[in-house]
This record gives C-alpha cells, sequence and structure tokens, in this order.
C-alpha cells in the first residue's frame, strides 16, 4: 500500500461483526495486523477499535465454553 486510501467510495466500510469474522478467517497474524492498521487508517480509530473489542470479547468467551 504506498498511497494511504483516501478514497473512501471504493470501499464498504464493514461492521464490527463483519470485520471480527474477517479477521478470524486470516491465516498470518501479519495480516490481520496490516488489515486492522488499513482500516484505522480508512475509517478511523472507533472502527478498528470496536473490532479489535469485539476479536478480545469473541476469545474471552471461547475460553470460558472450553472450561466447562
Amino acid at each position: 500500500m504506498d498511497k494511504p486510501a483516501e478514497d473512501k467510495t471504493k470501499y464498504r466500510k464493514p461492521t464490527v461483526k463483519e470485520g471480527a469474522d474477517f479477521i478470524e478467517m486470516c491465516i498470518t497474524r501479519e495480516y490481520k495486523f496490516s488489515c486492522i492498521a488499513f482500516w484505522r487508517r480508512l475509517y478511523g480509530d472507533e472502527l478498528a477499535d470496536q473490532i479489535m473489542n469485539e476479536l478480545r470479547a469473541r476469545k474471552r468467551k471461547g475460553k470460558k465454553e472450553n472450561d466447562k
């Protein structure tokens, strides 16, 4: 990504659920962080933080279910 993505009309802003689902499907850790950084530049900190919080909540929920 040479240029910052200034043309928001090319992309549709993902919902928090869509973003979290996509990140969970990513194979490498580097690609996950790259996607979050891209969304942070394109859509702002709020969306990126919400997606990260959703992923943390899913991880906690998964651990609780495995402990049962």
